[in-house]
């Protein structure tokens, strides 16, 4: 637990997904017991978005839109937005080089 400028603590949580390690980090103010609570909220709400997009977008699960996609396998609704995101996300990669 670290003090930030304005005399909050910062605390931070990780979790796995998408292959990697997830670090969150929330400022409280507020008794510690209570921003525990608000961490475990956060990590709980943030894990379970984390956990919806691995589903849609990994590439080592058989059954995602993104594998299903790389297969050339046609894919649900949403695969016009799957596509502009991959589309987007290439272009990000290049224009960083990696």
């Amino acid at each position: 637990m670290q003090p930030t400028f304005n005399g909050e603590q910062l605390r931070a949580r990780t979790f796995r997904s998408m292959g990697t390690v997830v670090s969150l980090t929330v400022a409280s103010g507020t008794s510690a017991q209570t921003a525990v609570d608000e961490l475990q909220s956060a990590v709980d709400v943030v894990g379970e978005i984390f956990t919806q997009l691995d589903l849609t977008f990994s590439l080592y699960r058989e059954g995602s839109e993104a594998s299903r996609l790389a297969r050339g396998v046609c894919v649900g609704v949403n695969a016009g937005a799957l596509r502009s995101g991959l589309g987007m996300a290439r272009g990000h990669r290049r224009g960083v080089h990696g």
